[in-house]
């Protein structure tokens, strides 16, 4: 998970973010903590890690316009 996630930051501009992946990940580990569902966490915590950016990126880095464009195309994709 670290691998994917500063090989992640290091591809884009994630200034603004917080980098909270570790701390993610073990409240996905307190979700499913068999060892059987490893790639469940894994996947939820990379699921996690982005909700967290858009939530950083609707509030640090986006004026108004661009928020409510980016909630439009985001319910024409769900």
């Amino acid at each position: 998970m670290y691998r994917w996630w500063k090989d992640f930051q290091s591809q884009t501009d994630l200034s603004f973010a917080r980098d909270r992946m570790v701390e993610l990940h073990f409240w996905m580990l307190g979700v499913v903590y068999e060892p059987y569902y490893s790639y469940s966490w894994i996947m939820m915590t990379k699921f996690i890690v982005f909700a967290s950016l858009f939530d950083d990126l609707y509030d640090n880095y986006s004026t108004t316009m661009e928020s409510t464009t980016f909630t439009a195309a985001m319910q024409r994709f769900a």
